[in-house]
């Protein structure tokens, strides 16, 4: 097998939490698969401060540059570094606009938390990172948790027609912690990745922030529910079927295994 592929297949085993020491432990092995698993690789989110603006960012590889990472508020670098990456004029007052309006978004969804937007030109096109990072401290119920979103958007535009193919790719990470006297600690930690692609029209470059926005609100609402109604009723049907919390309930449960036994030969 590629050890690309080898590798590839441990990371998407890994807990999330585990994946960039994992990383850091492979890249030293072999050095060769370390570009190529980046690019398929997402590590948790992590946030800095922007001193002038007194505001939380969030770190990524779309804002860093020799281990200096540019805010989105102020457009500088923390720690400052003498030759950054900037955005151009036009696009800087897009990313302006773009995490003012992702910022009132995050706190409408989120009631709170750590977003940023980070834009650039590629080629012809507009390309985009929006991000969400919100954690929850331990509540009196012993539960904590965190969900790190990141939306990588491509905008590839028909001026003619006045139409662009907007191309999104979302990476959900999950972390749920439960900590009680009655069941002891339990983990839920996943990752989630999906892809959509939307034909819209514009007339400007601010209303491609409007179409992206719509599909970004459309796409978390579709992993919501997912996890809500897929992965995490899956996981506490199972929980249930191998774990019984309440001993009271354990003679109902043998007269039901006791009439399943009954039925069966009839059913047979």
């Amino acid at each position: 097998m590629d050890p690309s592929i080898a590798a590839l297949n441990l990371f998407r085993r890994l807990p999330p939490e585990e994946v960039e020491q994992t990383f850091y432990s492979v890249a030293r092995l072999r050095e060769d698969l370390a570009d190529n698993l980046l690019q398929h690789i997402d590590f948790p989110l992590k946030t800095g401060y922007d001193a002038e603006a007194d505001k939380a960012f969030i770190q990524s590889d779309f804002n860093n540059c020799d281990n200096s990472y540019r805010s989105p508020w102020t457009n500088q670098y923390f720690p400052p570094i003498d030759n950054g990456f900037y955005p151009s004029p036009h696009v800087r007052s897009l990313e302006e606009t773009a995490n003012f309006l992702f910022s009132k978004y995050r706190e409408m969804y989120y009631g709170g938390g750590v977003s940023s937007v980070y834009l650039w030109q590629n080629d012809t096109h507009l390309c985009g990172c929006f991000l969400i990072l919100k954690e929850v401290a331990e509540s009196p119920s012993g539960i904590t948790g965190s969900w790190h979103a990141l939306h990588i958007v491509e905008v590839i535009p028909d001026e003619a027609k006045g139409m662009a193919e907007y191309r999104l790719t979302t990476s959900i990470q999950l972390f749920l912690t439960v900590k009680t006297a009655a069941v002891g600690e339990a983990r839920q930690n996943g990752t989630l990745t999906r892809q959509s692609s939307q034909l819209m029209a514009f007339k400007n470059d601010e209303e491609h922030l409007s179409n992206i926005g719509q599909m970004i609100e459309q796409m978390e609402n579709f992993i919501r529910s997912n996890l809500d109604t897929l992965y995490l009723s899956k996981n506490e049907e199972t929980v249930d079927g191998i774990r019984i919390l309440h001993p009271s309930s354990l003679p109902k449960r043998s007269l039901l295994a006791e009439l399943s036994g009954q039925l069966r030969p009839r059913v047979d």
